[in-house]
């Protein structure tokens, strides 16, 4: 019995494959030119990939609800920490409440994996003890040092490498050692204008 070959088309970039039809589908999936075919030699050009929409619906869903979570913390989050959170994000918080809830809303919509992993990232509570510090005049931040401030005096307690991010380098530097003290001492003069 001979089988008459005909050429596999796309029309306008799309082939649906019935599933009655096994070979065919068979093919395409193991074929070079599959960009989703695991095994496919990689120096192969591919022309085409294989669009599961149940893998793209569970992938939406899991996106969204991860932006939903995300949002939601923002939304309910402590106002303390919610103020916090901003200025180790950069977000402006001379404004209302509500105005920096929404700042904060879309920066978790936008990337909810960062805002829920900074969250819960211990160097984020370090980073806020370094900007508040820096607001009350305590330190000084430039971009090659860090210092304490004393009147006109600046003290230096660490070096910035360059190139690199002054407030991740210092959060990094009180992790430990002597970094902790310094930490410790910036706590007691922020407790010291909060008192």
């Amino acid at each position: 019995m001979n089988h008459i070959k005909s050429p596999i088309i796309f029309t306008e970039g799309v082939l649906a494959v019935n599933h009655q039809n096994p070979t065919l589908k068979a093919y395409l999936d193991n074929c070079n030119a599959n960009k989703s075919n695991p095994n496919r030699m990689k120096d192969k050009n591919f022309s085409f990939e294989k669009v599961d929409k149940s893998i793209n619906a569970k992938d939406a869903i899991n996106k969204e609800m991860r932006e939903i979570d995300a949002m939601s913390l923002a939304l309910k989050m402590p106002i303390s920490k919610l103020i916090g959170y901003a200025k180790v994000l950069g977000v402006n918080v001379d404004k209302s409440t509500e105005e920096i809830r929404y700042d904060m809303k879309m920066l978790a919509k936008k990337d909810p994996n960062s805002f829920i992993t900074g969250l819960d990232d211990p160097k984020t509570a370090i980073k806020e003890v370094i900007v508040n510090a820096r607001e009350y005049g305590i330190i000084d931040i430039q971009i090659n040092r860090v210092s304490w401030k004393k009147g006109n005096d600046r003290v230096l307690i660490t070096h910035i490498p360059v190139g690199v991010n002054g407030i991740e380098h210092f959060a990094d530097f009180c992790l430990d050692g002597e970094g902790e003290l310094v930490l410790e001492e910036m706590k007691k003069q922020i407790a010291r204008f909060n008192s």
